[in-house]
């Protein structure tokens, strides 16, 4: 009888270890498995924070900052009888919605960033036969634009002269039509800003 029950005995201790043993493994799957659904998720969320980030951007991207030179003195950033060339930063609303809010700053070598003198916008117009021309018009004295249309450039025109100063960074901050601030360089590097401070 010690013999039948100690068999007994033996036969549960091994059934008790294979359902530990299985118990074991299906805790061990569900565990993959809860792994892989959750980098599976994390992916999606990634993408989806991705194409959102993408469609938020759309409209900034479609806005470019160029510097050119224009003369001083017709700008009205120096005086009349001036033949010298001054700076002048082009922000050119290419999307389809209007930008808001729109300021330039320089920053010439060795100086403190300024903010532009006079603000126009920029109109293209014939001279000639098959040759074009653009003008500065609806000139003010102010450092911000209120609104650049979709399709249209305007001109912040600073009083420093390309000669004397041969070396500068620009930057343009605008909101898009969302609401989002952002800033331009003229490398063409944007950036969503959180908070606009200053200008």
């Amino acid at each position: 009888m010690a013999l039948a029950s100690l068999i007994v005995a033996v036969g549960a201790l091994i059934v008790a270890a294979l359902g530990v043993g299985y118990s074991r493994r299906q805790t061990q799957a569900a565990i993959r498995q809860a792994d892989a659904a959750k980098i599976q998720a994390d992916a999606a969320t990634a993408q989806v924070l991705a194409q959102a980030e993408m469609a938020e951007r759309q409209q900034a991207s479609e806005v470019k900052l160029t510097v050119q030179r224009i003369g001083g003195a017709g700008a009205a950033v120096l005086p009349p009888e001036s033949v010298q060339l001054v700076y002048m930063a082009v922000v050119a609303n290419e999307s389809g919605k209007p930008i808001r809010n729109v300021a330039c700053r320089i920053t010439p070598e060795g100086r403190a960033p300024r903010l532009a003198a006079v603000v126009g916008q920029l109109m293209e117009y014939n001279v000639a036969s098959n040759v074009i021309d653009e003008a500065l018009v609806h000139k003010e004295n102010t450092d911000h634009w209120r609104l650049v249309p979709g399709g249209l450039r305007c001109g912040f025109v600073f009083p420093f002269d390309v000669d004397g100063y041969p070396k500068v960074q620009m930057e343009a901050r605008f909101a898009d039509d969302a609401g989002m601030d952002w800033e331009i360089d003229h490398d063409l590097r944007l950036l969503k800003l959180e908070k606009r401070d200053g200008w």
